[in-house]
């Protein structure tokens, strides 16, 4: 029996050990990729323009059911297109979440509803978050590329979603070991925006914006962000200064 009670305290004193050099090694790991300003959500509500300049709007209209599925209250969703052949896919978004259902503000994003559609995502090198400098503030959007067993192309995605006016961060896939720790930090930043804004409950409802911009490329992922970013430095603008 007394050998047994040694076992076992020496098992707990290991455990208890073993927990402290963890907790002590995560909190300094975390501690270091975490830091006070990824807390602070970027403010300014988010707006789009039908009118970008060597562009033109071509609108193809949601079904009922989309619409209704996305929970609309006003969507457009097309392409703009110049005379150079460019075409930029874009979504645009406004809903009301209603108070107890903020968890659903992830619906609805390429990384979930591509997939079923026949998308597989494939990792380029590309980067899994795009800051875009919008006005007097930077946006973080994710980034992805996809790609369609019936086609031989790419399509770089980017897409960000507001609630109440805050970014609303998002996970990037970790597709290798080397970005466990940046999956591991923006699933962590998630979660805290999550606890918040449950924290902080709205009385009846709250906006949220959701928006995507893609492209089709076939080779270089750089070349296709770049005419990209060009693109969205028209077709977005703080919701004051828009047109």
């Amino acid at each position: 029996m007394r050998v047994r009670s040694k076992a076992a305290a020496l098992a707990a004193w290991t455990a208890l050990f073993v927990s402290c050099v963890f907790g002590a090694w995560a909190w300094f790991k975390l501690g270091g990729l975490f830091s006070a300003s990824d807390l602070q959500a970027s403010r300014g509500w988010l707006s789009t323009r039908t009118n970008v300049p060597g562009y033109v709007p071509i609108e193809e209209p949601l079904s009922t059911t989309d619409r209704v599925a996305l929970g609309a209250t006003a969507v457009w969703n097309g392409k703009f297109v110049n005379s150079s052949g460019d075409s930029f896919r874009v979504l645009s978004v406004a809903s009301l979440v209603r108070s107890g259902k903020s968890s659903t503000v992830l619906n609805h994003t390429p990384d979930g509803c591509w997939p079923q559609t026949g998308f597989r995502a494939v990792d380029l090198g590309q980067p899994g978050q795009v800051p875009i400098r919008i006005g007097r503030g930077s946006f973080p959007f994710q980034c992805r590329v996809f790609r369609h067993a019936s086609e031989n192309k790419y399509e770089l995605v980017l897409w960000c979603t507001q609630l109440a006016g805050r970014v609303f961060p998002e996970a990037p896939t970790a597709s290798s070991i080397e970005d466990f720790w940046a999956h591991s930090r923006a699933s962590l930043r998630n979660f805290l925006a999550l606890l918040q804004t449950m924290q902080q409950p709205f009385p009846n409802s709250a906006e949220k914006r959701f928006f995507r911009c893609s492209v089709s490329f076939r080779n270089d992922w750089n070349y296709a962000l770049e005419k990209m970013l060009g693109f969205l430095a028209h077709w977005l603008s703080l919701a004051e200064d828009s047109q």
